[in-house]
């Protein structure tokens, strides 16, 4: 049987290992029956003492005690008092503190069930117990070197190193719960931020980035002139049914005369409410005996144009769009 053998990096674990299994060799010494119970090495001592010196022995063999008590019984008959002195130096079984009392052989072999076999020693020595056990000493006192001071641990036990590891060992069944518990927590806002992106791109795809283009253009709702521009440009956007839309409009000429009042043409849907929709008027300027500031326009109901008014005085007359009118305005209506 190959020995095991522990070496300064085994872990606490294989020590403690080999240290059970030398208790379990030498057995519990609550159950001693010798005179001396303190410890092995004394328990067998007081037996040795019981049993006496085998070199006193009177028998020609004096090797051992069944060898020496053979020949005695062998010559029993004859040696009667021989025997007696045996029996004497032998001591009275009776004073044994071993379960088997019958006979030194039986109470030997109890004490040597309870040693157990010392070639199953985990230690490298192996010659008697003391040894084995002063090997331990050492191996102990060294590896509480390489352990450290116990005082030292930043847990909360701290009487040995077992307890400690339980307290780590807890500590991280605690954290792994709560790291699970976050990691579904981040699972579940990553599916929120998904669905919000997602709403956002859908909501954002309402909105294009840039306006539809349309061209409005000025008109008489009698005789329109010939009316030239230098800028005439309009931009909407569609928000499902909701159209919203800016115009600008700046005059070049006009040639040619007019009657009837102003409109604005080109707007991309019809309104689809039967009210007209008021628009908000921004920069107004040039207009024949009109203030901007009193200009106003709004969507007429069912149709796709403007009608500009003037306040206090109605629609806004042909007569009032110069050469160098320009109409800033913008609004929004349902198609």
């Amino acid at each position: 049987m190959t020995k095991p053998i522990l070496s300064i990096t085994d872990t606490v674990s294989e020590f403690v290992q080999s240290h059970n299994d030398l208790v379990n060799i030498v057995g519990d010494k609550a159950f001693l029956n010798t005179t001396v119970d303190s410890d092995i090495v004394g328990a067998i001592n007081s037996i040795d003492t019981f049993v006496g010196t085998l070199s006193s022995l009177t028998t020609d063999a004096t090797g051992n005690l069944v060898v020496a008590i053979n020949e005695v019984d062998a010559n029993a008959d004859s040696n009667a008092g021989d025997i007696n002195t045996l029996f004497n130096n032998a001591g009275d079984l009776t004073n044994l503190t071993t379960t088997a009392q019958s006979n030194l052989v039986a109470a030997i072999n109890e004490v040597d069930s309870d040693v157990g076999n010392i070639s199953s020693l985990a230690t490298t020595t192996k010659a008697n117990l003391v040894a084995s056990i002063n090997e331990l000493v050492i191996y102990s006192v060294t590896n509480n070197v390489n352990i450290g001071t116990l005082g030292s641990l930043t847990t909360t036990a701290q009487s040995n190193l077992v307890a400690a590891i339980n307290e780590v060992d807890s500590d991280v069944g605690v954290n792994t719960t709560n790291i699970t518990t976050n990691a579904n927590n981040i699972s579940t806002n990553s599916t929120n931020i998904t669905t919000n992106a997602n709403n956002i791109a859908t909501i954002d795809a309402k909105f294009p980035s840039s306006g539809t283009s349309f061209t409005p253009a000025i008109t008489n709702t009698g005789t329109t002139p010939t009316y030239g521009y230098t800028a005439q440009t309009g931009f909407y956007y569609l928000l499902g049914d909701m159209v919203f839309f800016s115009i600008r409009i700046e005059m070049a000429s006009v040639v040619g005369g007019g009657s009837g009042n102003v409109l604005i043409t080109g707007l991309p849907f019809s309104n689809a409410d039967a009210l007209q929709v008021t628009c908000a008027t921004g920069y107004v300027a040039n207009l024949t005996g009109v203030s901007g500031a009193d200009l106003a326009a709004y969507v007429e109901a069912s149709t796709n144009y403007i009608v500009l008014i003037v306040k206090d005085a109605g629609a806004l007359s042909g007569t009032a769009i110069s050469p160098s009118a320009f109409i800033n305005l913008s609004g929004w209506y349902k198609k």
